[in-house]
């Protein structure tokens, strides 16, 4: 499955997520199309996933 495009892609960073599993993704990424979030996985999964980004955040070393 390829993603839409993303406007903002902030990858390699501690993902805690607030899902009813609070799964903790390290490193993690979070898509984000406009002001809504496209997905959240493992970064691994997600740069497999990815077409066109038009923005990265290197978050390696913090906490999204």
């Amino acid at each position: 499955m390829s993603l839409p495009p993303v406007d903002l892609l902030v990858a390699g960073g501690t993902v805690v997520t607030m899902d009813p599993e609070m799964r903790i993704l390290a490193p993690g990424a979070i898509a984000v199309a406009g002001e809504r979030i496209l997905a959240v996985a493992g970064q691994a999964e997600m740069e497999a996933q990815l077409g066109t980004v038009r923005r990265r955040i290197d978050a390696t070393g913090m906490v999204v």
